[in-house]
């Protein structure tokens, strides 16, 4: 499973950013690998398409579940037509608190602990 946190900067130690299209990171990480890739989200200074411009790069990078603060309601759409499941986390901690917080209530599925420090992360 491929997981996408809305996050302020590029590791699992920023903020988890509520606003989905708006997040300025997009950190993804690999339940099978352990690896957490950081993307830049450079669709936030536009005025247009920005959730459909959002959804298309995390399908493009296999992602299977965002978890984010909010989305709007055609934000929500897209990603339930591109087969990305959306789970809404109202927490104001680091992606690692809210990444782990996450697999442990789905631990029984996943079972990947989040790594404190990754093995290997790239930044694209």
């Amino acid at each position: 499973m491929k997981i996408c946190i809305t996050a302020r900067g590029p590791d699992t130690e920023s903020g988890f950013e509520p606003h989905f299209a708006r997040a300025p990171w997009f950190l993804l990480f690999d339940t099978r690998t352990r690896q957490v890739d950081a993307i830049r989200n450079g669709f936030t200074v536009s005025d247009q398409k920005i959730g459909q411009n959002a959804v298309l790069l995390l399908s493009s990078h296999n992602v299977t579940t965002v978890i984010t603060g909010r989305a709007g309601t055609q934000a929500r759409n897209l990603l339930m037509n591109a087969h990305i499941q959306l789970h809404i986390c109202e927490s104001e901690g680091s992606v690692h608190e809210v990444l782990s917080e996450f697999l442990l209530t789905k631990k029984g599925k996943t079972g990947s602990p989040v790594p404190e420090q990754p093995a290997e992360r790239r930044t694209r």
